[in-house]
């Protein structure tokens, strides 16, 4: 099929979509656009037909595009099957549409400031490219920024959008870890291996690059990697005239660093962007430091394997700030991991009695809050000179904030609220080498 005509949008018309959020309009849009007519579905929608999807419906349509919220298991994934209706996901969809290079960033942790970086790096070698995906433009509003085949759309791929991938055309791809996450969507951790594996199989010719996590996973799930894949191993980039710059996203750069060297450009392209990129907000982002006491604001991390590398970037124990919703990982194993690295635990939030008890029994000092604002009354005891306070969650945060940044901006606005805050960029015991056996 191509989409470079029109034909086949009004050959299937009306196009079934299931999600009525900022995707599924998004896809409504881009339908229109190319002349063919749309029917949303939508559990929350008002229109009692439309907040179903019956096989009577389903039978009115050729083709479903689905939002990236549907997880395998939903219902009206087997009904729109039984029907013989052919089944996208938002990117796939999108992707028919677009006629120039699409590269894709995966993983399960970092992806957004990959993403990101490798934009502005494409920018400044003089390339037309754009970040979309799961960073927060969907692809289906590429047509609103303009592309040729010179282009290139860079797009964060998640792997609630990768699991149903079946012809997407991929012209390279960063595969930046893979750990444990998601298993109450996914179910397992083969599953979710396999969703994010779907997205390295749509690349046919063109740039991999991986961590040495992923191969590690890609063995234990009995996977055969590519030959032509880039491995990048635990090695950090040289942050030269960055010392601020985390261990976290020295990794992240380097990523991008060997994916531009597979594309065959300078990598001095590289160095040139990094010195002036805005690393993104909440994540081991320094906060600032009062009476010898330095902050940091994690909040984006929303996994273990996130809350682990935050960890292992100081040379001692820190207070840590954890807390939040279960997403059915295996709390026991991930404890008895950080223990070693948590000299107090400050928890919080729907799994904090949970945190409580398992910490208490690896010997942290723990104390258990209501909120953030009773956290810094903790702080204001158990802080000294020296000590490095760090909000990496490791949990989501919607039980009792918006999302990740409203959790991180509250905990700034707490840290200037109860501290008289003076901002001093010197954090000098990052440890960017040291790793824990």
């Amino acid at each position: 099929m191509n989409l470079s005509s029109t034909d086949w949008i009004k050959n299937n018309s009306p196009i079934g979509i299931f999600g009525g959020g900022v995707s599924g309009v998004a896809i409504s849009r881009l339908i229109k656009r190319l002349g063919g007519e749309s029917v949303i579905y939508d559990e929350r929608s008002e229109d009692p037909e439309r907040a179903v999807f019956t096989h009577e419906q389903a039978a009115k349509h050729s083709l479903i595009v689905n939002s990236p919220g549907f997880p395998p298991s939903h219902q009206w994934f087997l009904t729109a099957k039984e029907a013989g209706c052919m089944v996208l996901g938002e990117i796939e969809f999108a992707s028919k549409s677009w006629e120039g290079q699409i590269y894709l960033v995966t993983g399960t942790n970092g992806k957004s400031t990959i993403t990101q970086l490798l934009t502005e790096v494409l920018l400044n070698l003089g390339i037309e490219a754009r970040a979309y995906g799961n960073i927060g433009i969907p692809f289906s509003e590429h047509y609103k920024y303009g592309g040729g085949s010179d282009s290139v759309a860079v797009i964060e791929v998640s792997s609630f959008q990768a699991w149903n991938f079946d012809s997407l055309r991929a012209d390279g791809i960063i595969w930046s870890n893979f750990a444990e996450d998601h298993l109450d969507w996914h179910g397992s951790m083969p599953a979710y291996f396999d969703a994010k594996w779907n997205a390295l199989c749509q690349v046919n010719d063109g740039p991999i690059v991986m961590g040495s996590g992923v191969l590690e996973h890609a063995k234990a799930f009995e996977k055969e990697m590519p030959m032509v894949a880039g491995l990048v191993k635990e090695h950090l980039y040289d942050a030269k005239g960055n010392p601020n710059l985390s261990a976290v996203n020295r990794l992240n750069v380097q990523y991008v660093k060997s994916f531009i060297e597979q594309l065959g450009f300078d990598e001095t392209k590289v160095d040139e962007v990094v010195s002036k990129f805005p690393f993104l907000p909440h994540r081991l982002e320094f906060v600032g430091s009062y009476a010898g006491v330095r902050f940091w604001n994690d909040s984006k991390a929303t996994n273990f394997h996130a809350v682990e590398a935050a960890l292992d970037s100081f040379y001692e124990p820190v207070i840590w700030i954890g807390g939040g919703l279960e997403k059915g990982a295996n709390l026991d194993e991930f404890v008895a991991r950080i223990a070693p690295s948590i000299k107090v635990a400050v928890v919080f939030g729907e799994v904090s009695e949970k945190l409580n008890s398992q910490l208490t029994e690896e010997g942290v000092v723990t104390y258990l809050v209501d909120d953030l604002d009773q956290a810094m009354q903790v702080l204001k005891i158990e802080s000294h000179p020296g000590s490095n306070v760090v909000l990496s969650p490791g949990f989501a945060s919607f039980d009792q904030f918006k999302g990740y940044a409203d959790r991180g901006h509250q905990f700034v606005e707490s840290v200037h609220k109860h501290f008289a805050f003076h901002t001093q960029h010197n954090p000098t015991h990052i440890n960017y080498q040291h790793t824990k056996s």
